[in-house]
């Protein structure tokens, strides 16, 4: 009967150290995956940290860019005003003259049939 009782306890210290080697097995998958976890973080923090320097230099250098050829456009199309205006000028002061003399032409025939 003692030795069936030993074997009881021994039985049940046994599954005590099964039970415990498999939560201490648990707790260090649980742990693993944590610190994984924990380490893909800081590296994607670190790698945005070190490309968003690169990136907002691109920004800027695009931005820079850009207004550069904004203002190279304007001034094409101010230039492009400029010479129509000039443009016109020439053609209303032409149709003036023109005017002007066919006006003058016809008071002097106006003037002589009288």
């Amino acid at each position: 009967a003692v030795v069936d009782i030993q074997a009881v306890g021994r039985r049940y210290l046994v599954r005590l150290d099964l039970h415990k080697s498999r939560r201490d097995h648990a707790a260090q998958v649980i742990q693993a995956r944590v610190r994984a976890m924990q380490a893909r973080k800081y590296v994607e923090a670190k790698r945005i940290a070190m490309n968003g320097g690169a990136t907002k230099l691109q920004a800027i250098a695009r931005g820079r860019q850009a207004r550069k050829e904004i203002a190279a456009k304007r001034a094409r199309e101010a230039a492009a005003l400029r010479i129509q205006a000039v443009a016109r000028g020439r053609q209303g002061r032409a149709a003036v003259a023109a005017k002007r003399v066919r006006e003058g032409a016809a008071l002097r025939i106006q003037s002589v049939a009288r």
